[in-house]
């Protein structure tokens, strides 16, 4: 009788755990049509505090987002505008929607940073590796390697194809293989310098960390950079054009 009960006692709480589970999506998908409601009505600031109050519970998603830089760019906040269109594309990287309303919102900005004028060939390298996801760069170089391999067992097989793999096929695949590994390994060494958006109006960025160094430059809302390291309450941030310095923590939120 009492392991029967116990397995009553379980189910019961698996089946409660289901139902609480329900309920609370049932509260986020009523939370996130009210911000869809309140923004048809434009009542962006009562839209942001919705979609907020799901990201606070621990939700991510990528029309989450998404709306949420609606919002914010319909309110005048461009730096947050931007850092939730950068985080849900984190999410949906090759969203063309997204990509075109970040690229428009881009065109508002204060600051214009753009990288050093760079050779042809680079800068379509640096496109190459913005458009393609880590994932996407290990397969491909797998991919690479693993021919690389059949061919060359095949070639042992049959010696009449040697002079064709030698001559034709080695070369561009390690090539290749090289190529998109050295790929991958840039995606790896930028994740470790995490990206960040300028989200208040105005930042100093000073030489070092405190507020008694000697101001550097000025950046406004929207800019992005990349976080290289921390002291107390002081990040060092690195800009594409090479320039770099320290701001207050509170003037940027990480993607």
């Amino acid at each position: 009788m009492p392991k029967n009960l116990g397995i009553v006692f379980l189910f019961l709480l698996a089946f409660g755990g289901v139902v609480l589970a329900e309920k609370e999506e049932t509260k986020l998908q009523k939370a996130f049509e009210q911000g869809n409601a309140l923004y048809q009505k434009e009542d962006y600031a009562g839209s942001i505090q919705a979609y907020e109050g799901i990201l606070s519970r621990g939700v991510q998603g990528v029309s989450l987002y998404y709306n949420l830089g609606n919002a914010y760019y319909k309110s005048g906040q461009l730096g947050k505008a931007i850092l939730n269109y950068e985080r849900a594309l984190k999410l949906a990287p090759e969203d063309k929607e997204l990509v075109n309303n970040l690229t428009f919102v881009r065109e508002f900005l204060q600051d214009k940073v753009e990288a050093s004028e760079a050779p042809r060939w680079q800068r379509r390298l640096i496109r190459l590796h913005r458009f393609l996801t880590l994932n996407g760069v290990v397969v491909i170089a797998s991919l690479c390697c693993s021919l690389i391999l059949l061919f060359a067992a095949y070639a042992v097989i049959r010696p009449t194809f040697r002079t064709l793999f030698l001559r034709r096929l080695l070369i561009p695949l390690v090539s290749l293989f090289v190529l998109f590994s050295g790929l991958g390994f840039l995606k790896v060494l930028e994740s470790r310098f995490s990206p960040a958006i300028v989200i208040a109006e105005e930042v100093d960025v000073r030489y070092g960390p405190s507020p008694q160094e000697t101001k550097a430059f000025v950046l406004h809302a929207g800019t992005k950079c990349a976080v290289r390291d921390v002291s107390g309450e002081w990040v060092l941030i690195w800009l594409p054009n090479d320039r770099g310095g320290w701001i207050h923590q509170s003037g940027l939120e990480r993607i």
